[in-house]
């Protein structure tokens, strides 16, 4: 059973209530179900303070211990989680002002603005931004000088 000692905190109580010192000791001397609860909060609050402290203690934890990687790995996959949340939400709340609206999502897309750009566009640039050939050019160019009759 976890404990605390020398701070004003119980383990029973919730994990974003816990002071730093606390949460140290969870990861460190806690087992599984204390660690859940952990991931709990993060789950809750990717960004918020027990992600933060967490993230903080992982700076200068040792790298190799098994609940280091572990917290590491729950941090990482509850912002995932969140990001793809988030992208979840706004995608339904455009379908439903495209349903509201009575107009195909084409006839919305222009009405907010926005511009499609054709693919064929983006395949048809040649480098990159400052010039540069990129790999796909130097393949195509390849294959075109290869492709052309030997010259007599």
């Amino acid at each position: 059973m976890l404990s605390f000692r020398n701070v004003d905190a119980d383990p029973v109580d919730p994990v974003e209530s816990w002071p730093y010192e606390a949460l140290v000791t969870a990861l460190e001397r806690g087992l599984i179900d204390d660690w859940a609860r952990v991931n709990r909060a993060f789950m809750k609050d990717p960004w918020g303070p027990v992600a933060r402290d967490v993230e903080a203690y992982l700076s200068y934890a040792d790298a190799e211990a098994g609940v280091s990687v572990l917290m590491g790995e729950l941090i990482a996959r509850a912002r995932l989680a969140s990001e793809a949340a988030d992208r979840q939400a706004v995608a339904d709340e455009v379908r439903e002002m495209v349903r509201r609206s009575g107009m195909s999502r084409a006839a919305f897309a222009a009405a907010i603005g926005f511009v499609r750009v054709p693919v064929v566009d983006l395949r048809q640039r040649q480098g990159d931004s400052v010039g540069r050939p990129d790999a796909a050019d130097a393949s195509r160019r390849r294959s075109a000088e290869l492709s052309k009759p030997a010259a007599p």
